[in-house]
């Protein structure tokens, strides 16, 4: 199977593959999707190897201030971390190799340890 190869390409433009795999023109995709907001702010952005999610996966709240941040291992989360509409660190969450939580740490908007909603 060929890989599809594109720095960047926005998500209204693919598909998925019955495998969960993401397409782009037919063709699991390796690089960038983003999708953006009427008048072009960005809204997500993630990184794809061969059509599964590989890399960071970032999105970001309506004023700018970034949401929450994954980054993966072909497919497997590695490490999450959530941030309140302000910019305080609200949760970050560590896995093992498999995706398994080992770690799972969350705040309140001012900065006070509270349990994780997960």
């Amino acid at each position: 199977m060929n890989t599809m190869t594109a720095s960047r390409v926005e998500f209204d433009d693919c598909a998925y593959s019955d495998a969960q795999e993401l397409l782009y023109e037919g063709q699991p995709y390796t690089g960038v999707v983003t999708e953006t907001a009427p008048g072009g702010r960005l809204m997500t952005e993630q990184s794809f190897t061969r059509g599964i999610l590989d890399g960071r996966s970032r999105a970001w709240y309506a004023n700018g201030q970034l949401s929450d941040e994954t980054v993966y291992a072909f497919g497997i989360p590695r490490q999450a971390r959530e941030w309140h509409r302000a910019g305080q660190l609200r949760r970050d969450v560590t896995y093992d190799s498999r995706g398994k939580v080992v770690t799972d740490d969350a705040w309140d908007e001012s900065g006070r340890p509270v349990k994780a909603a997960g």
